[in-house]
């Protein structure tokens, strides 16, 4: 097993301009320091990279930190013993509490299969075949393999990003929003929250897709949150002057073993002689929330208006291909292709767009794939919008500024072990053989504000530095 000590978190701003408390960063290491919690490759759960051991918070004047190993296998044997360890990890995760679970039964009484799976996700909720199809029958229509079955956002009632209540029902944006196409996956919120911005701009005709299979508590809902930072695009604002024709895009191995893409093909063509774009990207490895001979390649289409330069259609789709008519496609550029797949359409939007909007959708749709973004001539933000965060952690708090200067500082690691390995439970010992001289002047400044009872092994020894760096362990 290959181990590797890294930081996995601070309390600094992050570039989506928030950062975590301290209280948070601490609760990380509570709730997780004895057993660890598995990697996934680009937060899919169906992709194990390795697992993370926390082993402490390290505590400066200046930030907090969040520090841990890391583990990734080596062995078949490892690889089999950590998956199954995972699969542990998210079945645990993944159960709702027995009375959200009975409220579901109840509201959903007459309409469960008997072979429902219940699961945390943005909401406790009820995964079953065609769920939403059975209890909603008479207020909407759902077929995902009709490219008009899609709802308008008008007739919606957004609480979230991709989650939405019909009729007292809470429903969810179609599972294809989410990566490998898995209802165990979180939604491509980056995009939705764009797309459902659009919901007062009269001027816009938007529909989306609802997952028929699942249904969900409102009152349960949580932010999911994923840190793999996604960057805004700057384009050039001129689609008529993008000449007709295949462009393609490639990407390295690194990008291909994260995000699982890599092609992407753009057609410029005239539709009925409108300027039309096709993109598709082109997938390096099966798309395992289906199983693992089926390619779903995300596909956009878009008309532009050769009056006004703007586009006034554009929508987004998944293409799923069986694995021999992959290979074929993989011969061929998007042009030649065809349309053999099977196809289930996740969006449209008509009317006159925004050029900047339009490539942001665009963009945001195929999250994970940055070849869209070269292609359109992204680039990535430099300035990172910062937000002024001050709140309370909820900790005692110690002045230590009237004992020791701010450059001097005091730093500390706080770590967990079992309580029963120390002989007195309800006190705090130095345990150290040895540790720095210095170290005596934050002990006693901890006795003096009586935050803790501490005791030092009278075994423990002394030890002075001239180096004017004070460790504390």
């Amino acid at each position: 097993m290959k181990k590797k000590l890294g930081v996995y978190t601070n309390n600094q701003i992050n570039k989506y301009g928030y950062k975590f408390s301290t209280e948070s960063i601490e609760q990380s290491l509570v709730q997780t320091w004895n057993k660890g919690t598995p990697m996934f490759i680009s937060h899919d759960y169906h992709r194990l990279l390795g697992w993370s051991n926390p082993l402490g918070v390290y505590i400066s004047p200046l930030y907090v930190s969040l520090y841990g190993i890391s583990s990734f296998c080596e062995t078949e044997k490892e690889k089999k013993d950590m998956q199954d360890d995972a699969d542990k990890y998210l079945k645990k995760i993944n159960d709702i509490p027995l009375e959200n679970k009975k409220k579901l039964q109840d509201k959903l009484d007459g309409f469960l299969s008997g072979n429902e799976v219940y699961m945390r996700r943005e909401c406790n909720c009820v995964i079953d075949n065609d769920i939403v199809k059975k209890v909603l029958s008479d207020k909407i229509v759902i077929d995902e393999h009709d490219k008009r079955s899609l709802i308008s956002v008008q007739d919606l009632e957004v609480i979230a990003p991709g989650v939405f209540e019909i009729e007292g029902y809470t429903v969810f944006a179609h599972r294809y929003f989410r990566r490998s196409l898995s209802q165990q996956n979180n939604l491509n919120d980056i995009f939705l929250k764009k797309l459902l911005a659009l919901k007062d701009n009269s001027k816009l005709d938007v529909k989306i897709a609802i997952d028929p299979h699942s249904i969900g508590l409102k009152e349960t809902y949580l932010t999911p949150s994923e840190l793999e930072y996604w960057w805004g695009p700057k384009f050039n604002d001129s689609l008529l002057d993008i000449p007709t024709g295949v462009t393609c895009y490639k990407t390295d191995k690194e990008k291909v073993f994260f995000h699982g893409v890599s092609e992407t093909q753009f057609w410029w063509h005239k539709q009925n002689n409108i300027q039309s774009l096709e993109c598709e990207e082109l997938r390096d490895m099966p798309s395992l929330g289906l199983n693992e001979d089926k390619y779903a390649c995300r596909y956009v289409h878009s008309m532009i208006d050769e009056k006004t330069g703007l586009a006034f259609h554009l929508d987004g789709a998944v293409r799923i291909y069986k694995e021999e008519v992959f290979l074929e496609r993989l011969d061929v550029d998007i042009s030649k292709a065809g349309k053999n797949t099977e196809y289930v359409k996740l969006w449209r939007i008509d009317g006159e767009i925004d050029i900047s909007l339009w490539k942001e959708l665009l963009n945001d749709f195929y999250r994970d794939n940055h070849q869209v973004g070269e292609y359109l001539l992204g680039n990535k933000v430099e300035e990172i919008k910062k937000i002024n965060v001050d709140k309370n952690d909820g900790y005692y708090k110690v002045n230590l500024v009237d004992y020791l200067p701010k450059s001097q500082g005091v730093h500390i690691f706080l770590s967990y072990r079992e309580k029963k390995d120390f002989p007195n439970k309800d006190e705090v010992e130095v345990v150290s053989n040895i540790i720095e001289y210095s170290a005596i002047d934050l002990l006693k400044i901890i006795k003096k504000e009586n935050i803790i009872s501490l005791t030092i092994n009278p075994q423990t020894q002394y030890i002075a530095f001239e180096d004017m760096d004070i460790n504390y362990a």
